[in-house]
């Protein structure tokens, strides 16, 4: 796959995580909202959208975190290796704007590591 096409694709992926990610808190929030400002609506109805809500959020949250891992891998600047972090140290890494603190798996330091869409 050319470089292009795969930045492309992996831009792609990211752009559709954010969209996700909106969804599910636009969602939430409009569950929220719902069951506040509708005081006809009986109590339980009330916790059941919320719930709703909360389950939509936390689907969203988990497509966005696998769509934006899934999108690029990162290069060790001691070793060179290449790789793509487990889920649970993506999520656990420190992080910068353009940056995520996580451990080389061939070489084991530790370092700061800038997301690459494309192979070199």
């Amino acid at each position: 796959m050319s470089i292009s096409r795969q930045r492309k694709k992996n831009h792609h992926k990211r752009i559709l995580a954010a969209v996700i990610a909106v969804l599910g808190v636009c969602v939430l929030t409009a569950c929220i909202l719902a069951s506040e400002n509708i005081s006809n609506m009986p109590q339980t109805v009330k916790v059941i959208t919320i719930i709703c809500g909360c389950i939509a959020f936390g689907a969203a949250f988990i497509i966005t975190v696998i769509l934006d891992r899934a999108a690029g891998h990162y290069e060790c600047r001691e070793c060179h290796h290449h790789f793509q972090p487990t889920i649970t140290a993506y999520l656990l890494g420190m992080r910068s704007p353009t940056k995520r603190y996580l451990k080389c798996p061939k070489c084991g330091k530790y370092s700061y590591f800038k997301v690459e869409l494309y192979d070199k």
